[in-house]
């Protein structure tokens, strides 16, 4: 049987290898039943309500940007060493270490203008508590008499405490230090300053490298459209979720960088510039979800990408169809995506279609 049917296709359509490359974008072929048998062709039919297919793809794990590598200074000042020591390239920091003291600096109107307050604060704290000695006698005199309390001395009292209080808060602006801190666990990059510097408020005075978690960076050639459905990270035979970061053009232009962070800490150590597989499907409703077929539906390459449809009882038609470029070769060795080219309820050529592939289609010479 194997031998007839060569015998019928060579009889019939001759030429088959040069005819893949000249064959127009549009074909349709006739073939009756008894040939369609002999060809073992089998066709696919593509369901209207497909549930998203779940695929795979390969990603990279990148280090996870937790904020800004560097220090700040919050105000004009002059920086003082910490009790630990000035902070060098290479060494480790704890989150919350302090890595210097910075007195603010002021001018000299303004600290002018502050001197004389706490001058004259001072002199009337020192009225205060005279008054509150004197009317202290007379309180205990007044109550031993008929025992109510003096209001006069309770306001010369609250009146001490609270002068005593703003000279506290006008000393702590001239003398106070402001700790400078690092926000999170990391290592010291480089020192941009040193101590005794005078520094302006918002300069950077330490680069630092954040240790931030593991995050897993993805690749795609088409724009997101919605939350990709079924995220996992597949790790030595483990599922491990993962939770959409945000997405951004490439660093070269070339499709879209997706971040995915993990929803729990892998149990496998991670290295960064690790390659891993990740499994996903489109979203529901999306109009880009991709079509999973065996890779044997498809015929030719690059932008003669094709599949055959059985279109009628002996009748075949040839469409075009866009392959997903970042998926075509990481579902399986055996399957490829599809984004656009076919319909719900279309008939594709599975087996066999690399043989109608091969015919030639006669043309018609004016008789």
């Amino acid at each position: 049987m194997k031998f007839i049917v060569l015998i019928l296709l060579g009889a019939l359509l001759p030429g088959a290898a040069a005819a893949a490359e000249a064959a127009p974008s549009a074909v349709s072929l006739s073939l009756s039943k008894p040939l369609q048998r002999s060809l073992a062709i089998t066709t696919l039919t593509i369901a209207a309500d497909a549930k998203p297919t779940l695929q795979q793809a390969w990603g990279e794990i990148v280090s996870q940007p937790s904020g800004p590598g560097f220090v700040q200074a919050a105000q004009a000042g002059r920086l003082v060493a910490p009790a630990t020591g000035w902070p060098l390239p290479g060494d480790a920091l704890r989150a919350g270490q302090t890595l210097a003291l910075l007195e603010p600096v002021l001018d000299l109107a303004e600290r002018s203008r502050r001197e004389a307050q706490l001058a004259e604060l001072t002199q009337r704290q020192f009225i205060a508590k005279i008054n509150v000695d004197r009317l202290a006698l007379q309180s205990q005199a007044r109550m031993a008499a008929d025992d109510k309390a003096n209001l006069y001395f309770e306001e010369a009292r609250a009146e001490a405490r609270s002068l005593e209080e703003q000279i506290g808060f006008l000393r702590q602006s001239l003398q106070s230090r402001i700790e400078i801190r690092a926000a999170e666990a990391g290592v010291v990059q480089r020192s941009l300053v040193s101590a005794g510097s005078v520094v302006e408020g918002g300069q950077r005075l330490f680069e630092l490298r954040v240790q931030a978690a593991p995050r897993l960076a993805w690749r795609r050639y088409q724009a997101p459209n919605g939350e990709l459905q079924a995220q996992a990270l597949m790790l030595q035979g483990d599922a491990i979720a993962l939770k959409p970061a945000g997405y951004g053009v490439a660093a070269d232009g070339l499709g879209w960088t997706l971040w995915m962070d993990f929803a729990s800490a892998p149990k496998t150590p991670l290295a960064i510039g690790e390659l891993v597989r990740l499994r996903y499907s489109e979203p529901a409703g999306s109009t880009r979800a991709s079509v999973v077929l065996p890779r044997r539906c498809v015929q030719g390459s690059g932008n003669n990408t094709f599949v055959w449809l059985h279109v009628g009882a002996e009748r075949f038609e040839r469409r075009a169809v866009q392959l997903r470029s970042q998926d075509a070769g990481s579902l399986n060795e055996d399957s490829v995506a599809i984004d656009s080219g076919l319909a719900p309820q279309d008939r594709v050529v599975d087996r066999g279609a690399s043989l109608l592939t091969q015919y030639r289609i006669p043309t018609s010479t004016p008789s």
